[in-house]
């Protein structure tokens, strides 16, 4: 079965916050592979480690986000799967350097 972009993110976060780290590494080496090889959105894998509670790392590819113009950033300031950052103080200089800050 032939999984998209979306599918891969979606399900490594569900293994994150499940805790099933062995399953969450499993899909991110997919992840990591296709980001390599074709595409895969920053941003996506923020959201997958946002949801493994890998703060720094969820943070990173935030940036990396950022610089790539990534879609999952205009839903940051509502998305769920970032709830497990959102309280970290970085979350809220993310939001302001996207211009969603109040």
């Amino acid at each position: 079965m032939d999984t998209n972009n979306d599918d891969l993110y979606q399900l490594a976060h569900a293994y994150g916050t499940a805790g099933r780290r062995q399953d969450f590494a499993r899909v991110m080496k997919q992840m990591m592979a296709r980001r390599e090889n074709s595409f895969m959105p920053a941003g996506n894998i923020a959201i997958a480690y946002a949801g493994m509670g890998e703060r720094d790392l969820a943070f990173h590819w935030l940036d990396l986000a950022l610089e790539d113009h990534s879609e999952s950033l205009l839903l940051l300031k509502v998305e769920p799967a970032f709830d497990p950052i959102r309280s970290d103080p970085r979350f809220a200089t993310v939001l302001r350097r996207v211009n969603l800050a109040p």
